[in-house]
């Protein structure tokens, strides 16, 4: 979907366009796990909507960000999710601090 190759930038692409966390971390001497949790819906006055995609033994943290990336920008497409709008991320990043912001 994106323009660059590289996993990270892949990675920080997506979740500036839909917020959501990663995380890494190994399950076994030999494999390494993850989860990729993106929102995809966040509407004023109403509780955040997201997905989450997992995965496990993967060889390293490389190889399991490069399946989650994949996986989620697959469902992405297929399901035709636009990312958050602006107005979204502004009012999540800084909320309101009086009623006249609202």
């Amino acid at each position: 979907m994106g323009c660059t190759n590289n996993v990270w930038d892949r990675l920080l692409d997506l979740l500036g366009k839909y917020d959501g966390d990663f995380k890494v971390d190994i399950h076994s001497q030999s494999a390494w796990g993850g989860q990729l949790r993106l929102t995809i819906e966040d509407m004023p006055g109403k509780p955040a909507f997201s997905i989450a995609f997992y995965k496990g033994g993967g060889i390293d943290p490389e190889d399991v960000a490069t399946q989650l990336i994949d996986e989620a920008e697959k469902w992405i497409a297929e399901a035709k999710i636009k990312p958050l709008s602006t107005t979204e991320m502004v009012k999540r990043y800084h909320p309101p601090t009086s009623k006249e912001d609202v």
